[in-house]
């Protein structure tokens, strides 16, 4: 799977799903819009797509190239990430990012441990669909700060998952065709 984006009739089907910049104009990523992890897609409508795969298929598992949402660069303020910043912080979305600013840490931390909820819903989703064994495993980098980049807890993903999925699909000539080979050690 890929959860993470979605086309522009879905956007328009659902726009209070997707992500939203400080001018209100949707996030995007190539030609698709970048859905919200604090919106009823992550909450409902993707757990109901992995119950309907599990139901089908009867996978032993899952696995998601991109589940994170927004990466850390930039900034949500659709009305579901300012409603429950402030249900959870009493303060509003930090209008930038200010690592001096105690709300934007706060914003920071806020947005790790809603990956990790997220982390969490799949996997109960799956193993209420398919049983104790069957995993829902986000696909995550080697590198610690591509991890942090996309407010992944590599710990506490660690913690939580019986095996770890990584895709590491950089190639460049500094680091050779043997990158991926390390990568796996």
């Amino acid at each position: 799977m890929d959860s993470n984006r979605a086309h522009e009739d879905f956007y328009r089907a659902h726009p209070d799903w997707f992500t939203r910049d400080a001018n209100g104009q949707p996030y995007r990523n190539t030609e698709l819009y970048v859905t919200c992890v604090n919106s009823p897609y992550y909450d409902e409508y993707i757990p109901s797509v992995l119950r309907e795969i599990i139901e089908r298929s009867h996978p032993e598992g899952i696995t998601d190239n991109n589940w994170n949402g927004l990466e850390r660069d930039s900034i949500c303020y659709c009305e579901n990430c300012q409603r429950k910043f402030h249900e959870q912080s009493s303060q509003p979305i930090p209008r930038a990012k200010n690592w001096d600013d105690p709300v934007y840490r706060q914003w920071i931390q806020w947005n790790y441990a809603r990956r990790l909820e997220i982390w969490d819903s799949f996997n109960r989703t799956t193993r209420d669909a398919g049983g104790p064994h069957c995993l829902w495993l986000g696909m995550n980098s080697s590198t610690i700060s591509a991890q942090a980049q996309k407010f992944r807890d590599y710990k506490g993903i660690c913690e939580r998952s019986e095996i770890v999925m990584l895709d590491e699909q950089a190639r460049n000539d500094a680091t050779g065709f043997q990158h991926n080979g390390e990568t796996g050690n």
